[in-house]
């Protein structure tokens, strides 16, 4: 009993080795190479070395929370790769100690790096992708910030209306392009529609004040009427702040911001499946390093003789590119599309690689 959790107090260190060694070098090599593209704009609109190094460190949780996963996969068949050479996976076999014996420590471990690439999607990457958009668009190519919020045709439910805005600028604290549609027993054919091409937050009074105003209304026999008002107020209480982080980018939304807005767009009758699917797959997504893991590793004990590491590094690429493609697939050609439910298009690559790896797996010992 002893024996096997040196063994496997050995093997958990040596795979997570080679985790932080992967996570390392490939966030560096999409570092440099995504620095090295933007380059050419950075020189052009003269940006400082204090602005490109933060615009790198601004990216860096992105990058890192991306690669988890295939470090995940490369580390597990680099690891293996690494203790065949050695001899080390013939003396543990020799020893009485099975192959799933010695992939259960780095499966525990890829399944906690997979929680913990969750967190890092939910709590860090949406914050610090928001902060390198403000970098690369504001500071170093000099755009106003109201450009960041520019979100044409969104809708809101708010205070018990529908609420369209073509652009939030809040630094301003205005709206433009604004339309109010307040809810009537009549339905949406008859409700009254306030239209101004200006909405600015008074934040004495914290209201919204309209400029150039428009009242539609239509009467019970269908009779349209617009009026002009001089002076209206936009019957919304949310702040300049509120609505422009319910805006936010895909990238810059968390579970929780993701959830909001798919019931907001529901209750106005939008079309959500693309952030059904999104939310999904940020559930799913972390998973990907633990389940291409299980699919490869039988491969990498059963392929250690002919060519090693080479040839373990072939096997993860192989099976990393066939779970893009079927990732891609289902979310973006099948998911997206609304041919499949959302659930299944972002589950769908964990469920195919997972079970041939679970079946894989249990066949270790019998090799």
């Amino acid at each position: 009993m002893i024996g096997i959790w040196i063994i496997r107090r050995y093997v958990s260190v040596e795979y997570l080795r080679w985790v932080l060694f992967c996570v390392v070098a490939f966030t560096a090599v999409m570092l440099v190479v995504d620095l090295t593209t933007q380059a050419e704009q950075m020189v052009e609109h003269h940006a400082s070395t204090g602005m490109a190094v933060r615009y790198a460190i601004t990216k860096l949780p992105f990058f890192v929370a991306l690669l988890i996963p295939p470090s995940l996969l490369m580390a597990m068949l680099i690891a293996l790769s690494g203790m065949t050479r050695r001899n080390e996976v013939t003396a543990i076999l020799a020893g009485g100690v099975g192959r799933r014996s010695i992939l259960l420590p780095m499966a525990v471990l890829a399944l906690l790096f997979s929680v913990g690439d969750f967190f890092l999607h939910e709590y860090v990457v949406p914050v610090a992708n928001a902060a390198n958009r403000y970098v690369w668009e504001v500071l170093i190519q000099g755009n106003n910030s109201a450009g960041l919020r520019d979100r044409r045709n969104r809708w809101f439910f708010a205070d018990g209306g529908f609420l369209r805005v073509e652009v939030i600028d809040p630094d301003q604290k205005t709206l433009h392009g604004v339309v109010f549609l307040a809810r009537s027993p009549g339905g949406a054919a008859n409700s009254p529609r306030l239209e101004a091409p200006l909405a600015t937050w008074n934040e004495a009074n914290k209201s919204w004040a309209l400029t150039d105003p428009k009242l539609i209304t239509v009467d019970e026999q269908g009779m349209m009427s617009i009026t002009r008002p001089d002076s209206a107020a936009l019957p919304v209480s949310l702040k300049p702040e509120d609505l422009a982080a319910r805006v936010s980018n895909a990238e810059e939304l968390g579970v929780r911001d993701l959830r909001r807005i798919i019931r907001d767009q529901e209750r106005i009758g939008h079309d959500v499946v693309k952030e059904k699917v999104d939310l999904q797959s940020r559930f799913a997504f972390p998973l990907a390093g633990l389940v291409m893991g299980l699919l490869a590793a039988p491969f990498a004990f059963r392929e250690h003789r002919r060519g090693g590491t080479v040839i373990s590094f072939a096997i993860g690429v192989v099976i990393a590119f066939g779970y893009w493609v079927l990732l891609y697939a289902g979310t973006a050609v099948l998911g997206k599309a609304g041919n499949i439910p959302p659930a299944v298009a972002a589950w769908m690559p964990n469920a195919i690689f997972g079970a041939a790896g679970l079946y894989l797996s249990s066949t270790l010992d019998s090799l």
